[in-house]
């Protein structure tokens, strides 16, 4: 499940700033910015480094044009199943369509909903959402380039596998209604 990056930049940030590299030794992100050119690459860096003894999404090295190919690659060639976070429910529906099994209400459980969430640096304030998406204009139009790279190719192969399994939210109705059990 891939989410878009600078949606998931913005969570990250939220969520108490994790997988920020300097943390808790060190000095938090000055702002939202800092933050998001520090953990930018996050999905590259996953699909493409080796066991991290931080957090594998922290930096401080950045990713590189490369690692974003090869992430891409890997996404193509080595995964069965590729879902968005931001189309959680179809996700859901699609992978039971393409794997099997029924649809339970607990897959549609929101775990970590975000109202709620405090964060443990000193001066911190929070990105308001609007709708259900994030103000971008808060990171100051940086965009995470190979995260976008990535992000990109999932929402190709997610499109590619709903036509394919022929999922729609039509098709889908017998898996929605588990939601509500």
């Amino acid at each position: 499940m891939l989410r878009q990056p600078e949606q998931r930049l913005i969570s990250g940030y939220n969520h108490g700033g994790h997988s920020w590299p300097y943390w808790p030794d060190g000095p938090p992100p000055a702002n939202l910015r800092e933050y998001a050119e520090t953990v930018a690459g996050c999905a590259t860096r996953m699909l493409t480094r080796g066991n991290a003894t931080s957090a594998p999404c922290g930096g401080p090295e950045p990713t590189t044009d490369e690692e974003a190919a090869l992430a891409v690659q890997r996404l193509r060639e080595g995964f069965a199943f590729v879902g968005l976070t931001e189309k959680w429910d179809i996700s859901v529906c699609l992978f039971h369509k393409m794997f099997g099994g029924d649809c339970d209400a607990a897959e549609f459980v929101v775990s970590r909903p975000g109202e709620e969430q405090t964060s443990t640096w000193e001066g911190f304030s929070k990105i308001e959402k609007i709708g259900h998406e994030f103000d971008t204009s808060q990171l100051e139009g940086f965009t995470d380039t190979h995260d976008g790279l990535v992000y990109e190719e999932a929402t190709q192969i997610f499109s590619a596998n709903l036509a394919k399994y022929e999922v729609n939210e039509e098709s889908c109705k017998p898996c929605f209604a588990s939601r509500e059990s």
